[in-house]
């Protein structure tokens, strides 16, 4: 579970309903793996099933609460995750599935209060830690969700996530250099954290660094670990673009012409991306506007002309979800 190979921890909560089919430790796991690859459907009738051999199973309760609010069920995941707590209050795990069906029913204070017991119970446990960090930042707690990421990062130093989280949450400040800083750490902890190199290169080239070089060698890598990912093909081609304004390198202007183009065509027709494709079709605008040679005359066909668009402030500056987030 800890390595995230959930399909491997399912596997093992069957092995353990095999041995026994009577001990609900088994049953618990088997969920507790489909839940967080996120298929509640899968989990449903596995932690049934094992409230069938035993019903005051706290844990068993917490994962169908879970299982029901990602399969759409609030009330029903609400009540399971409230058995659970009352079959056990000290049980961190339920405490944390019940915050996590409130969330989904937009009861923010109620979820940061279990998370907060649950913590309580737990101190040591990082993963309750992470999800209150988170829950402070969403609350506009920042300073408690800054102290609580520095607290993750004193039980485990190496934690990239932590790191991340952290380096977004000074950004939200507006304290730039430590966010600099713990993003170039996740990278420096896990290179290949694809999240991470993205956050980096976002910062390197916003106010109040600018640094476009530095910010394209972040969303290269981006790129080779992650060639599907628009946000990131998206803000190679612009700082390609801005790098061109820089030194007036004009081979610029045809890459990042073409990684626009190319992130143009990746994003079409995929769902929830309209922002990111307004973004990248006045990003190419700007190009052919400022670039020399005809490369409006190179838009496809099939897509509306970017010159119809009148550019409004710079492309480079909106602020994007964190891809892979």
């Amino acid at each position: 579970m800890d390595l995230e190979n959930y399909a491997a921890a399912v596997d093992l909560g069957q092995r353990a309903i095999d041995i026994d089919s009577f001990d609900p430790r088994g049953y618990a796991l088997k969920a507790r793996g489909y839940v967080w690859q996120g298929d509640g459907a899968a989990a449903i009738p596995v932690a049934l099933s094992g409230l069938n051999v035993d019903g005051r199973f706290a844990p068993l309760h917490a994962m169908l609460g879970r299982a029901y609010t990602l399969s759409g069920n609030l009330r029903a995941g609400i009540d399971s995750a409230e058995a659970g707590v009352a079959i056990d209050p000290g049980n961190a795990e339920a405490r944390r599935a019940l915050a996590f069906a409130l969330n989904y029913a937009a009861s923010y204070d109620a979820a940061t209060e279990e998370l907060e017991t649950a913590l309580s119970l737990e101190p040591g446990n990082v993963s309750i830690a992470m999800e209150l960090a988170f829950q402070y930042l969403a609350l506009n707690r920042d300073e408690d969700a800054i102290d609580l990421y520095n607290t993750v990062l004193k039980l485990q130093p190496r934690n990239s996530r932590a790191m991340l989280r952290l380096c977004r949450a000074y950004r939200k400040v507006g304290q730039f250099d430590e966010a600099l800083t713990q993003c170039e750490n996740a990278v420096r902890a896990d290179p290949s954290y694809v999240s991470a190199q993205f956050q980096l290169g976002l910062l390197r080239y916003s106010e109040p660094y600018r640094e476009f070089t530095a910010a394209a060698e972040n969303f290269s890598t981006c790129v080779s670990l992650d060639p599907s990912n628009v946000e990131c093909l998206f803000r190679w081609g612009l700082t390609d673009y801005y790098r061109y304004l820089a030194d007036g390198d004009t081979a610029l202007c045809g890459t990042a012409w073409d990684k626009l183009n190319q992130s143009l065509q990746m994003a079409d027709g995929r769902p929830n991306l309209e922002q990111t494709i307004a973004d990248i079709q006045l990003g190419m605008e700007h190009v052919a506007r400022d670039c020399p040679g005809n490369l409006a005359a190179q838009m496809p066909l099939n897509l509306t002309p970017v010159l119809l668009v009148t550019p409004t402030g710079d492309p480079l500056l909106t602020v994007t979800p964190e891809p892979g987030a």
